[in-house]
């Protein structure tokens, strides 16, 4: 099984606040509830102030890899269009 990463961040500012990741092999797809109970940094903010993207397994696998990014909160509706790549400011090895 193959699932896209999921991208958590806030509605007023486009911040991301944690990219779950891909994942496959013997995993399970999770809710937007169960992932505000396991990931702490959700935890801080209430679930109505945070939106969700849900993309597909392997989507611009190589910018994640490369690029910070944020979500255009003006693109309606949010989805993958929205994500925004900054790519003048590459990571580096340690945040990778």
């Amino acid at each position: 099984m193959e699932i896209g990463r999921k991208i958590y961040y806030e509605k007023l500012t486009g911040n991301l606040i944690i990219d779950t990741g891909q994942r496959s092999g013997h995993v399970i797809e999770t809710t937007q509830d169960q992932d505000f109970e396991v990931y702490i940094k959700l935890q801080a903010y209430p679930q109505n102030t945070v939106g969700v993207i849900q993309c597909n397994y392997g989507y611009c696998s190589d910018n994640f890899a490369t690029y910070h990014y944020h979500i255009d909160i003006t693109k309606n509706p949010i989805d993958e269009s929205a994500i925004v790549w900054d790519t003048t400011n590459p990571l580096v090895p340690s945040e990778i």
